[in-house]
This record gives structure tokens, sequence and C-alpha cells, in this order.
């Protein structure tokens, strides 16, 4: 059973990949909890015909790139319990599978592009996943709102450099919620230069986290955790647009 290191996909079937990979990373998936993923799977395809939600179109490579990528952030998740936004949540990563293998979470995700959020609301419906919400919003809008320092997690994956993502995430958590962000490659730069928005908003950098996703071994990954430790002053996040073209 080959490993993806040489440019060939493992030979398993989608299930077997995903049962395997989830070992791998501490979790043990239920027969039930397989055939939600394997659900999703196969409506993401679906979708994915109409609109763009990924560019992988083996479900070996989904199950890989997507699911257990997605599940490599619970290593760093001190319990399964509270409220998650997920931040230009795109396809449902990585909030939905740390969902199915998390079921108590409660999980809200927040999605600009009208497609992408139509296809999320079908898909949470299709699955008959209790306990989400979706925001058709700006996360800039969204921490403004009734979402502001309600959350005890924010996780985001691909939305752009650590320090934006900063003044997205820290204004929607509670004082000692978590921010995990995904990252890929080296992040040094971006850990520095950060440091003058975790100031600006509350936060902490709490531990940066290499790891290796399942079957990805010449992939580097990494878990950038942080810490929000004091009240995010009224002014953050700024209006839309802002934390992209000038960064604090």
């Amino acid at each position: 059973m080959g490993e993806i290191g040489d440019g060939r996909m493992p030979r398993e079937k989608p299930e077997e990949l995903l049962v395997r990979g989830a070992a791998q990373l501490g979790l043990t998936l239920s027969s039930d909890q397989r055939d939600r993923f394997l659900d999703y799977l196969e409506f993401l395809q679906e979708w994915n015909r109409r609109i763009s939600l990924t560019s992988l179109k083996d479900p070996r490579s989904i199950v890989i790139r997507h699911f257990l990528d997605s599940l490599s952030c619970s290593g760093v998740m001190s319990g399964c319990r509270g409220m998650m936004a997920d931040i230009g949540a795109g396809a449902g990563f990585p909030s939905l599978p740390l969902k199915l293998v998390m079921p108590e979470l409660q999980v809200i995700l927040i999605e600009a592009n009208r497609k992408k959020a139509g296809f999320l609301k079908a898909l949470v419906e299709h699955l008959e996943l209790a306990g989400v919400e979706i925001i058709d919003d700006r996360a800039e809008r969204s921490g403004r709102g009734p979402l502001r320092a309600q959350c005890d997690w924010v996780v985001c994956r691909a939305v752009g450099r650590l320090r934006v993502v900063i003044e997205y995430a820290l204004p929607l958590l509670r004082v000692g919620g978590v921010l995990i962000a995904q990252k890929g490659g080296d992040i040094e730069v971006e850990v520095r230069e950060a440091q003058g928005a975790l100031d600006a908003v509350g936060g902490i950098l709490a531990r940066v986290v290499p790891l290796a996703v399942p079957f990805l071994p010449d992939v580097d990954r990494t878990l950038v955790v942080v810490t929000k430790d004091n009240l995010t002053p009224s002014r953050y996040p700024r209006r839309v647009g802002v934390p992209v073209k000038r960064p604090l």
C-alpha cells in the first residue's frame, strides 16, 4: 500500500484511505461517520461539475488533501465542544470534517461567495447536520455583528496572510478562545510580521505546530495557534477590504 511521495496515489479505495488516515491522526471513525464522509465526497463531486469548489477530481485526492488535511486540526483542539467559526469556508474545509468527528461542536460557516454559500446550505441539509449555520457575508462584517466575541474556536485555511487572518478572526473569539490557522510552507516571516496584529486585537501566539498530513509526506503543513487573551478594541475589524489593503 504505497504512500504519496513518488507522484503516485495510494492504491486503496477512498474509504480505506479515509479510515487509515484518520487513525494516523488518532481518530477512530464509526461506520456512520465513514458513510457521512463518503456522502460528503459524492455530493461535493456532483456540485463541482456545476460550480468551482475544488480543482481536485480524483476522490482519493479529495479524501487526503481536503478531509484528512482538515482533520489534522483536531490534534491541537483540547475539546470537542463549543462554537466554531470557519472564515472563508468554501466547500466546508476544515470545519465540516471536524464537525463530523466532533458532532457536539456548533459550527458557523462564513462564506461571502453566494454560490459556495448555496452549496454549503445544500450540503448541510443533505447530510442532516444539526448545529450548523451559514453566514453569507464577509468576515469583517461578521466580526462587528451578533457573532462578535461569541466563538470558542475560529478555523481558516487558505484565507490570506496571517496578520490579515488575525484581524478577521480575533474579534469573533471570546477571551480565552483559540484561532487555528492552517498554513503551508515556511511561515517564519508571516509569524514575525503578525506581531503587530496580535498586539492590536488582543491575541498571543500560543504555538506553531509543524505536521504531516497522512499520505502527504512531501508537503509541509503548519498549524498556527493563537489565543485571545484580551478584548479586541471596537475599531477592529476595520471595514471590508481594509485588512488586506492595509494590514496591521
